[in-house]
């Protein structure tokens, strides 16, 4: 059901007096609709179709159209949630009923369909668009009422500004002319979407390929360090790579078998440190760093434990202000020359006994 403003106002108007004048009513009419360009008249009905108030226009005769039979067939209507628009030349009669407290009310509003439409359009950009409203009764252009066969190509919509039933059509002035597709713009169009699609195939697909050869560079960083480990662990004898500071980088498994008993007790400690400490602790009874060359490098170092072990270490520096160090264990023949010497000291003894 299409119900205006204006309508509303004076549904409202009505149901919420018990008594009233027809004076007040039809200045609350006149103020609602006078201002209105594209108003012709205005008659409101109670449900008997009694008339209560009425407003028209000096150079439109409302009462003259007669309004009794309209009422009628808008009463019979089949769709009841349904409006009713009657035409005579350029005016419209729009009837309309509202529901209220005491029963009903019909109101009937007289328009200019020209101006109408004029006021559609004026509230529209549409200077390249012919413009139409389409009712069920008549077809209404620019110029005037027209066939519904010429509108083609357009666009329809509703709109609040008038009822339900009726539909704003737009249509462009100039033909529209539909896109040349040629095999040389589907060419260009397809190569265009492959290489959009490599180039974001190629960059969706690029993180996980970083990924993955970065996984295998770190995989294979750490099978070298496992083989280097163990091929160090291998060796018969200890092997230790200290920095500049001294500290252990790199040991195996004898070098720390060797200094087990220092280690157990403070594993972040330098070369000096740990001899100092086993010397200490009297794990070392002999320490001694052999004299070498200025040019030469490789300096030897005897270290005796008290156990019994005799260790020759080779130790080599490096560019980085570190050293290598490579302890041989010479404890059979340290051994082998102690007995000697003991031997050659008792037969020494001897001959100057005799």
């Amino acid at each position: 059901m299409y119900i205006s403003q204006k309508d509303l106002v004076i549904a409202g108007f009505l149901q919420s007096q018990n008594n009233y004048t027809k004076e007040q009513l039809s200045n609350l009419v006149q103020s609602q609709v006078s201002q209105n360009l594209t108003y012709k008249g205005y008659v409101v009905f109670d449900s008997e179709y009694n008339q209560l108030a009425l407003w028209s226009k000096n150079n439109f005769d409302l009462a003259a159209y007669g309004f009794t039979n309209w009422l009628e067939k808008f009463n019979k209507r089949a769709n009841k949630q349904a409006v009713e628009v009657f035409t005579v030349a350029d005016t419209a009669f729009l009837i309309s009923e509202i529901k209220i407290k005491q029963g009903s009310i019909y109101t009937l509003t007289a328009f200019d369909l020209s101006k109408f439409l004029k006021a559609v359009i004026g509230k529209l950009n549409t200077e390249n668009y012919n413009v139409f409203i389409a009712t069920p009764q008549f077809t209404l252009g620019k110029q005037g009422e027209v066939n519904p066969s010429i509108i083609k190509n357009s666009i329809s919509a509703l709109s609040s500004r008038f009822p339900p039933t009726w539909r704003l059509h737009v249509q462009p002035m100039n033909k529209i002319v539909r896109p040349q597709i040629t095999k040389y713009s589907l060419i260009r169009l397809g190569l265009i979407s492959f290489c959009v699609f490599a180039f974001v195939y190629y960059f969706l697909r690029l993180p996980r390929r970083l990924h993955s050869e970065i996984k295998q560079k770190n995989q294979l960083i750490l099978n070298r360090e496992e083989l280097f480990s163990s091929s160090l662990d291998a060796l018969p004898h200890g092997f230790a790579i200290f920095n500049s500071h001294e500290f252990p980088v790199i040991t195996n498994n004898a070098f720390n078998l060797l200094f087990a008993q220092v280690n157990k007790q403070n594993s972040q400690l330098s070369y000096s440190q740990l001899i100092s400490i086993a010397q200490q602790h009297n794990i070392i009874n002999h320490y001694h760093e052999h004299h070498k060359l200025d040019d030469d490098r490789n300096q030897l170092i005897d270290i005796g434990f008290t156990d019994g072990k005799w260790i020759t270490v080779l130790q080599r520096h490096t560019d980085f202000n570190g050293f290598v160090c490579y302890f041989r264990d010479d404890t059979e023949a340290h051994q082998k020359e102690c007995l000697l010497a003991d031997v050659l000291e008792k037969s020494k003894q001897t001959n100057q006994l005799k």
